[in-house]
């Protein structure tokens, strides 16, 4: 629920024209101490205010912040990537993606199954989706799929790391879920759990594997802050190029299939 004082801010900042013709938001963080500015892929701007910022501060802030604003957000627009659509229609062929390698998606209405089945012919790897007449459905049976290989893929991954991270005697539960649009994975820790996002395993093995690693990390509860220097360090001697595997992430991210189905006539 959005506070008063959330209104009244937003409002100034409206008011003061500092951000027109921008796409913003302003947050209040109950645990910030600083005000702090965050560009969204696709230039949207999240400001991060302290629940005790004066509304003068806020404003002050923004308005020396906005060259660095006009310069980001020129940046993540340029760079914008949109979500893959599918069809799933009757008769049409497509290229899903799982861990890098590429199935030929088909309808298999002769195939009593219901489950997606992945085979191989003529040298092309094939996944045969029962023809479900729910157009709806396909996606989600689609989704479903992803769900449950890649928890079963980040299961078997994890057994190396676990020992590795000395959490052998207390390991994590391990599970592939959506996770919305904001996040690759997630530590729990009330549950000791590891979550991961499904359209993560679109990519190759070695960003998939990046992201567990890092929710892996945060499962052995490293001191200081969630990202701070302790983390960070135990991240570089997991893998020392994590940082080129996160940027890698980020670019190529935004363009993977998250549900999204083209409309299409059932009658």
């Amino acid at each position: 629920m959005t506070s008063d004082l959330q209104r009244t801010q937003s409002a100034a900042l409206q008011r003061s024209g500092i951000l027109d013709g921008y796409d913003w938001t302003l947050q209040l963080r109950t645990r910030r101490r600083s005000l702090g500015l965050t560009i969204k892929p696709g230039g949207h701007i999240v400001i991060a205010v302290p629940p005790d910022a004066p509304t003068d501060k806020v404003l002050k802030f923004i308005e020396a912040k906005r060259h660095w604003i006009k310069t980001n957000v020129a940046k993540s627009t340029a760079n914008k990537a949109t979500p893959r659509v599918l069809s799933l229609a009757d008769g049409k062929e497509e290229d899903v993606f799982f861990l890098g390698n590429a199935y030929r998606l088909r309808l298999n209405t002769a195939s009593t199954s219901t489950s997606i089945d992945p085979r191989m012919f003529g040298g092309i790897q094939y996944l045969n989706m029962p023809r479900i007449r729910a157009h709806g459905e396909r996606g989600r049976s689609l989704i479903s799929w992803y769900q449950r290989e890649g928890t079963r893929w980040a299961q078997d991954r994890a057994a190396p790391w676990l020992d590795r991270l000395r959490l052998s005697r207390n390991a994590p539960s391990i599970q592939t879920r959506d996770l919305g649009t904001r996040r690759w994975g997630v530590y729990r820790r009330k549950g000791h759990r590891v979550e991961l996002h499904w359209p993560l395993f679109q990519l190759p093995d070695h960003l998939v594997e990046y992201v567990l690693v890092h929710e892996l990390i945060h499962a052995t509860r490293p001191p200081g802050k969630p990202h701070g220097p302790e983390w960070q360090a135990r991240m570089t001697e997991a893998i020392p190029y994590w940082r080129l595997m996160k940027k890698e992430l980020n670019q190529r991210g935004p363009s993977l299939w998250i549900g999204h189905v083209a409309p299409h006539d059932e009658n």
